[in-house]
């Protein structure tokens, strides 16, 4: 795998984590409407379910490190440096 220098690696995990941060509050405003329409006894309760998933299946997929690939877990904003690699991120 190519090194990336450190500029770009940060600037490639801030992008990553605002990317993160999107996915959660569409995921959030996801969620209410899918409550919504469970108690209204909508037709759409299954189709917004189903998004809620391709949004968790894609946000898992996409938190890797920008220089190793290596996947972070479940750490979110506490991570200064990657695991496997010691790339900073910050």
């Amino acid at each position: 795998m190519e090194t990336l220098d450190p500029d770009r690696v940060k600037t490639q995990f801030a992008k990553l984590v605002s990317t993160q941060i999107l996915v959660a509050v569409l995921a959030g405003v996801l969620a209410l409407a899918f409550v919504v329409s469970v108690f209204a006894a909508s037709d759409l309760a299954i189709p917004i379910f189903l998004a809620l998933i391709v949004l968790g299946l894609y946000s898992n997929l996409r938190w890797r490190c920008p220089a190793c690939g290596q996947w972070f877990g479940r750490r979110f904003f506490f991570l200064e440096n990657c695991p496997r690699c010691g790339v900073d991120l910050r």
